[in-house]
């Protein structure tokens, strides 16, 4: 196969390598800003005596991006691990949005 009819296949396929690395090297940047600025704000709360119940959606939001970040890992590897770790999360992100409801109601 020369060198031609590969880059023809490709152009075919429609999927760009370089695209798709740089899309999943900002997600992963992404990730890590999340991580930190759920870590500074936390951190923030905790350190000014700041009432737990208004950190709780941040928890919420922590715990749903994490079981959406599970799934696609099951899918392709079909890990039982995965699957679980998913589950898991989703039913702590549902906790803490009850908790935040009943906390800011209450």
């Amino acid at each position: 196969m020369d060198r031609n009819e590969i880059l023809n296949r490709s152009r075919k396929e429609g999927s760009d390598e370089g695209l798709l690395y740089s899309g999943d090297r900002g997600r992963y940047a992404g990730e890590l800003a999340f991580a930190a600025a759920f870590v500074i704000i936390n951190a923030f709360n905790l350190l000014r005596g700041v009432d737990v119940t208004y950190s709780l959606p941040l928890w919420a939001l922590f715990f749903a991006f994490l079981s959406v970040k599970w799934v696609p890992l099951y899918r392709f590897t079909r890990n039982a691990r995965y699957l679980v770790l998913s589950i898991v999360t989703l039913l702590l992100a549902v906790a803490f949005i009850v908790a935040y409801m009943i906390g800011v109601t209450a």
